[in-house]
């Protein structure tokens, strides 16, 4: 394979490109595999784990790689995914399923458009420590919708205080200016504003209905 999504530039292909369907097809059907056959998640869709080659060609090849993470649908022992892709039902400490690897393959999706700027995640926190709910806060802002509240009172801090992040103010100790602690807009919003050539309109909405919360999750 000749990248992986994290090298392969996303500016020329925003526009009239058929790459980012190809991207998400190929990697759902690796994923609809591994269910069928395995009964399993792979737990870690991100850029570095799908591959691409002849990506200026009428047929991209597409792979999915890194299955050393993958396990059982279902599985909650821990909560699985990285801050950045985690999906909300992870959040909520209701296992992963492979809804949660679909919505890790939008991120990917989001975060390969925006590189090398993260829209998910908390790489812009401004506050000490509270990553987790930092994280939480970004996906209700980015989304416009709360998600549910955890099953477990372990995360209930957590999604309480990202309330106050995601609406919240502060004022800054030193040009005494009020400023939000999150400054993002919604995801629509952030795909329009990136820099360079603008991102197609119907591609914004086939990442967004990969970010879809569902009421009750």
């Amino acid at each position: 394979m000749d990248h992986d999504l994290r090298s392969a530039p996303s500016a020329p292909f925003r526009q009239n490109s058929n790459l980012p369907k190809v991207i998400a097809k190929s990697t759902l059907l690796a994923l609809v595999l591994l269910q069928e056959v395995f009964g399993a998640i792979h737990t870690d869709i991100n850029p570095n784990n799908i591959f691409l080659s002849d990506i200026h060609s009428p047929s991209p090849i597409v792979k999915v790689g890194d299955l050393g993470n993958m396990l059982k649908e279902g599985y909650k022992t821990i909560r699985l995914q990285s801050l950045t892709t985690r999906a909300p039902e992870g959040w909520r400490d209701l296992g992963c399923w492979p809804s949660s690897d679909v919505w890790s393959l939008g991120i990917t999706l989001t975060h390969w458009l925006s590189s090398p700027n993260l829209i998910f995640g908390a790489k812009d926190k401004i506050v000490q420590d509270l990553t987790e709910t930092w994280c939480i806060a970004k996906i209700q802002r980015l989304l416009s919708t709360s998600i549910s509240p955890p099953v477990n009172p372990a995360y209930e801090e957590e999604f309480l205080v990202s309330g106050v992040l995601e609406r919240g103010t502060l004022v800054h100790p030193d040009t005494k200016v009020e400023t939000r602690f999150i400054k993002m807009g919604t995801l629509r919003e952030e795909l329009e504003g990136l820099e360079g050539l603008e991102v197609d309109k119907e591609l914004i909405e086939f990442i967004e209905d990969f970010t879809f919360i569902e009421k009750g999750n």
